[in-house]
């Protein structure tokens, strides 16, 4: 005989969907705040390259790794690792082409994260030979800036909700990456140039200031009105110049 209590299956679903809500709510939660570390830091570090260790142990909490490394995309098109959670025993590898990486010349059209073995040249450095590593690539605009690898652990799993909120969270990192790598190499080359300015600026003024010097002391010793305009020329057009620096 079934001695359930009438309601009773009605009030467990009610505190099952309860349970789940507030899983639901407290992985949002975990990824907003997340979400906002990251990007705050992202934005406002003096160097970029200081937000590297953070951005990785954010990410290594919300996956539960307790190893991974960060490669960036450099200048000449190959990933160089930059930061990593354990410095002191993980090596650093030598840089690897966005080919022997990723194992395609372009990430626009890859997942956005994906599962490689110990051996990978992403892992192989920190994973252990029967491990894996969960890899995420940072995208600004659909072009490459960096790779996150983490080591997974067999004991912690990503649910779809948790899957979706990584997603979105590594959407809005790779483009601020992009974002700020783009200001900076603007103020970068906006610097040399003022640089570059100030040198040229500098090798100028010092012959108008003798011309200037020349001119005006010349003037007065000549007795020839002709003469006199010549000079008065030269000194109007060594001081233009001289304002113009």
């Amino acid at each position: 005989m079934n001695l359930e209590r009438p309601g009773s299956g009605t009030h467990m679903l009610g505190q099952s969907a309860f349970v789940e809500l507030e899983q639901a709510l407290n992985v949002e939660r975990r990824y907003a705040g997340a979400t906002d570390t990251l990007l705050v830091a992202l934005r406002q570090a003096a160097v970029l390259e200081e937000s590297w260790p953070l951005l990785l142990q954010v990410y290594a909490q919300l996956v539960g790794a307790k190893s991974g490394q960060f490669w960036l995309l450099q200048a000449g098109g190959r990933l160089s690792p930059q930061a990593a959670l354990d410095a002191a025993t993980v090596a650093k590898p030598a840089g690897l082409t966005v080919a022997e990486a990723l194992g395609v010349e372009d990430a626009s059209g890859l997942a956005w994260s994906w599962v490689v073995p110990a051996a990978h040249p992403l892992a192989r450095a920190f994973v252990a030979p029967e491990g894996q590593a969960l890899c995420v690539p940072l995208r600004h605009a659909d072009k490459l800036q960096a790779v996150l690898c983490l080591a997974l652990d067999s004991g912690h799993a990503l649910g779809a909700n948790e899957q979706s909120r990584l997603a979105a969270l590594t959407a809005h990192v790779g483009a601020t990456i992009g974002e700020r790598r783009s200001r900076d190499g603007l103020l970068q080359s906006i610097r040399a140039r003022d640089e570059v300015l100030g040198i040229v600026a500098h090798d100028l003024r010092n012959p108008l200031n003798v011309i200037t010097t020349a001119s005006s002391m010349l003037h007065p010793r000549l007795p020839d009105m002709r003469a006199r305009r010549s000079v008065e020329r030269i000194l109007r057009a060594a001081q233009r110049a001289e304002h113009l620096i």
